[in-house]
Protein backbone atom coordinates (compact mmCIF):
# COMPACT_ATOMS: atom_id res chain seq x y z
CA UNK A 1 0.00 0.00 0.00
CA UNK A 2 2.86 2.70 -0.37
CA UNK A 3 1.63 5.46 -1.51
CA UNK A 4 -1.74 4.67 -1.62
CA UNK A 5 -4.39 7.80 -0.93
CA UNK A 6 -6.97 6.82 2.37
CA UNK A 7 -10.19 6.30 0.52
CA UNK A 8 -11.75 7.42 4.36
CA UNK A 9 -10.47 9.75 7.29
CA UNK A 10 -12.35 9.27 10.68
CA UNK A 11 -11.11 11.17 13.77
CA UNK A 12 -12.21 12.59 16.99
CA UNK A 13 -9.14 15.13 17.48
CA UNK A 14 -8.08 16.68 20.90
CA UNK A 15 -11.26 19.20 22.24
CA UNK A 16 -10.36 22.34 22.75
CA UNK A 17 -8.42 22.75 26.53
CA UNK A 18 -10.54 19.76 27.56
CA UNK A 19 -8.70 16.97 29.46
CA UNK A 20 -5.70 19.18 29.65
CA UNK A 21 -3.89 16.09 31.62
CA UNK A 22 -4.46 13.81 28.76
CA UNK A 23 -3.85 15.96 25.43
CA UNK A 24 -2.56 19.02 26.85
CA UNK A 25 -5.17 21.60 25.25
CA UNK A 26 -4.93 24.08 22.16
CA UNK A 27 -6.48 27.43 23.82
CA UNK A 28 -10.16 27.81 21.83
CA UNK A 29 -8.80 31.13 20.30
CA UNK A 30 -5.63 29.17 18.53
CA UNK A 31 -7.84 25.91 17.35
CA UNK A 32 -8.43 27.18 14.06
CA UNK A 33 -5.11 27.68 13.42
CA UNK A 34 -3.95 24.29 15.04
CA UNK A 35 -6.42 22.39 12.81
CA UNK A 36 -4.88 24.01 9.47
CA UNK A 37 -2.03 21.67 9.26
CA UNK A 38 -4.58 18.26 9.86
CA UNK A 39 -6.79 19.18 7.47
CA UNK A 40 -3.93 20.06 5.04
CA UNK A 41 -1.92 17.00 5.22
CA UNK A 42 -5.57 15.08 5.28
CA UNK A 43 -5.90 16.69 2.30
CA UNK A 44 -2.89 15.92 0.59
CA UNK A 45 -3.36 12.17 1.65
CA UNK A 46 -7.29 11.56 0.73
CA UNK A 47 -8.32 10.01 -2.83
CA UNK A 48 -10.28 11.96 -4.71
CA UNK A 49 -13.61 10.19 -4.20
CA UNK A 50 -12.88 10.07 0.04
CA UNK A 51 -14.61 11.41 2.73
CA UNK A 52 -12.97 13.46 5.83
CA UNK A 53 -15.20 12.76 9.17
CA UNK A 54 -14.69 14.96 12.36
CA UNK A 55 -16.49 13.77 15.35
CA UNK A 56 -16.17 16.96 17.58
CA UNK A 57 -18.49 18.81 20.16
CA UNK A 58 -18.38 22.51 21.42
CA UNK A 59 -17.68 22.04 25.42
CA UNK A 60 -19.53 24.96 27.37
CA UNK A 61 -17.97 28.02 29.68
CA UNK A 62 -20.18 30.27 31.51
CA UNK A 63 -23.27 29.14 30.51
CA UNK A 64 -23.29 28.74 27.34
CA UNK A 65 -20.99 27.16 23.94
CA UNK A 66 -17.60 27.84 22.83
CA UNK A 67 -17.97 28.72 19.28
CA UNK A 68 -14.85 27.50 18.21
CA UNK A 69 -16.25 24.04 16.43
CA UNK A 70 -18.44 26.23 14.38
CA UNK A 71 -15.04 28.29 13.48
CA UNK A 72 -13.78 24.99 12.22
CA UNK A 73 -16.82 24.28 10.08
CA UNK A 74 -17.02 27.36 8.04
CA UNK A 75 -12.79 27.73 7.79
CA UNK A 76 -13.08 24.08 6.36
CA UNK A 77 -15.44 25.04 3.51
CA UNK A 78 -14.62 28.99 3.29
CA UNK A 79 -10.92 29.16 4.21
CA UNK A 80 -9.17 25.51 3.11
CA UNK A 81 -11.97 24.82 0.71
CA UNK A 82 -13.53 21.94 1.79
CA UNK A 83 -17.03 20.85 0.94
CA UNK A 84 -19.42 20.44 3.69
CA UNK A 85 -21.16 17.36 3.22
CA UNK A 86 -23.22 16.63 6.21
CA UNK A 87 -23.35 16.95 9.69
CA UNK A 88 -24.00 13.50 11.04
CA UNK A 89 -25.81 12.87 14.65
CA UNK A 90 -24.20 10.24 17.08
CA UNK A 91 -26.63 9.48 19.45
CA UNK A 92 -25.20 8.22 23.10
CA UNK A 93 -26.16 7.75 26.39
CA UNK A 94 -23.18 9.24 28.62
CA UNK A 95 -23.15 9.73 32.29
CA UNK A 96 -25.65 11.35 33.89
CA UNK A 97 -25.16 15.10 34.71
CA UNK A 98 -27.63 18.34 35.31
CA UNK A 99 -26.51 22.01 34.73
CA UNK A 100 -28.36 25.00 35.46
CA UNK A 101 -29.14 26.09 32.35
CA UNK A 102 -29.23 23.18 30.01
CA UNK A 103 -29.98 19.26 29.74
CA UNK A 104 -27.37 16.94 29.29
CA UNK A 105 -25.18 15.45 26.31
CA UNK A 106 -26.96 12.94 24.24
CA UNK A 107 -25.37 13.26 21.09
CA UNK A 108 -22.25 14.38 19.00
CA UNK A 109 -22.06 15.73 15.68
CA UNK A 110 -19.96 14.05 12.92
CA UNK A 111 -19.09 16.51 10.53
CA UNK A 112 -18.33 15.12 6.97
CA UNK A 113 -16.40 16.87 3.87
CA UNK A 114 -14.76 16.04 0.80
CA UNK A 115 -12.65 18.21 -2.10
CA UNK A 116 -14.73 16.43 -5.07
CA UNK A 117 -18.74 16.31 -5.41
CA UNK A 118 -18.19 12.82 -6.42
CA UNK A 119 -17.90 10.64 -3.36
CA UNK A 120 -17.92 6.90 -2.62
CA UNK A 121 -20.98 6.42 -1.07
CA UNK A 122 -22.26 2.39 0.24
CA UNK A 123 -25.94 2.73 1.86
CA UNK A 124 -26.66 -1.11 1.11
CA UNK A 125 -23.62 -1.78 2.77
CA UNK A 126 -25.46 -0.49 6.38
CA UNK A 127 -29.19 -0.80 5.35
CA UNK A 128 -31.18 -1.71 8.04
CA UNK A 129 -34.27 -4.07 8.34
CA UNK A 130 -37.42 -2.00 8.19
CA UNK A 131 -41.42 -3.49 7.68
CA UNK A 132 -42.85 -0.04 6.28
CA UNK A 133 -40.32 -0.02 3.07
CA UNK A 134 -41.67 -3.49 1.60
CA UNK A 135 -39.70 -2.67 -1.95
CA UNK A 136 -36.33 -1.89 -0.77
CA UNK A 137 -35.32 1.98 -0.92
CA UNK A 138 -31.51 2.39 -2.13
CA UNK A 139 -30.20 5.37 -2.89
CA UNK A 140 -30.98 7.87 -5.38
CA UNK A 141 -29.12 9.65 -7.86
CA UNK A 142 -29.73 12.78 -10.45
CA UNK A 143 -29.14 11.84 -13.89
CA UNK A 144 -28.64 14.20 -16.93
CA UNK A 145 -31.68 16.24 -17.55
CA UNK A 146 -32.85 16.69 -13.89
CA UNK A 147 -34.79 13.34 -13.47
CA UNK A 148 -34.04 11.28 -10.39
CA UNK A 149 -33.94 7.84 -10.68
CA UNK A 150 -33.56 4.86 -8.10
CA UNK A 151 -29.82 3.58 -7.98
CA UNK A 152 -29.07 0.44 -6.73
CA UNK A 153 -32.34 -0.58 -4.90
CA UNK A 154 -32.21 -2.51 -1.52
CA UNK A 155 -33.75 -6.11 -1.35
CA UNK A 156 -37.04 -6.03 0.13
CA UNK A 157 -37.81 -5.02 3.72
CA UNK A 158 -34.53 -2.75 4.00
CA UNK A 159 -34.18 1.06 3.85
CA UNK A 160 -31.39 3.41 4.71
CA UNK A 161 -30.83 4.42 7.98
CA UNK A 162 -30.86 7.98 8.35
CA UNK A 163 -27.82 10.49 9.05
CA UNK A 164 -28.78 9.99 13.20
CA UNK A 165 -26.55 6.93 14.16
CA UNK A 166 -26.90 4.62 17.26
CA UNK A 167 -23.76 3.26 18.30
CA UNK A 168 -23.44 3.12 21.86
CA UNK A 169 -21.61 5.85 23.83
CA UNK A 170 -17.79 6.58 24.88
CA UNK A 171 -16.48 3.45 25.66
CA UNK A 172 -14.30 2.79 29.25
CA UNK A 173 -10.97 2.18 28.29
CA UNK A 174 -7.52 2.05 30.42
CA UNK A 175 -5.33 4.00 27.52
CA UNK A 176 -7.47 6.40 26.66
CA UNK A 177 -10.00 9.45 28.38
CA UNK A 178 -12.38 9.02 25.59
CA UNK A 179 -12.49 5.87 23.23
CA UNK A 180 -15.51 5.90 20.92
CA UNK A 181 -16.99 2.19 20.37
CA UNK A 182 -16.10 0.50 17.32
CA UNK A 183 -19.87 0.53 16.10
CA UNK A 184 -19.00 4.54 15.21
CA UNK A 185 -16.33 4.49 12.93
CA UNK A 186 -17.43 0.79 11.80
CA UNK A 187 -20.64 2.81 10.51
CA UNK A 188 -18.62 5.32 8.43
CA UNK A 189 -16.40 2.59 6.70
CA UNK A 190 -18.97 0.88 5.69
CA UNK A 191 -21.21 3.38 4.41
CA UNK A 192 -18.40 4.96 2.78
CA UNK A 193 -16.04 2.61 0.96
CA UNK A 194 -15.28 -1.11 0.09
CA UNK A 195 -13.13 -3.65 0.84
CA UNK A 196 -9.73 -3.31 0.63
CA UNK A 197 -9.67 0.14 0.94
CA UNK A 198 -7.58 2.20 3.18
CA UNK A 199 -8.78 4.24 6.43
CA UNK A 200 -6.99 6.81 8.41
CA UNK A 201 -7.13 8.19 11.90
CA UNK A 202 -5.01 10.68 12.37
CA UNK A 203 -5.05 10.89 16.30
CA UNK A 204 -5.70 7.09 16.45
CA UNK A 205 -6.44 7.62 20.17
CA UNK A 206 -7.13 4.36 21.52
CA UNK A 207 -7.10 2.60 18.08
CA UNK A 208 -10.64 2.19 17.59
CA UNK A 209 -10.55 2.89 13.91
CA UNK A 210 -7.89 0.63 13.50
CA UNK A 211 -9.93 -2.13 15.05
CA UNK A 212 -12.95 -0.97 12.91
CA UNK A 213 -11.54 -0.97 9.95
Amino acid sequence: LAGAKANGVFTSPPYAEQRKEQYGGVPTAEYVAWWEAVQANVKANLAQDGSFFVNIKPHCEDGERVLYVFDLVLAMRRKWGWRYVDELCWLHEDLPGAWPNRFRNGFEPVYQFSTEAAIKFVPRAVAKPSASVPNGRGGLQKRDGGNWTLDAPLASGMAQPSNVIHAGGNTDSVSHAAAFPVALPDFFIRAYSDAGDVWIDPFCGSGTTIVAA
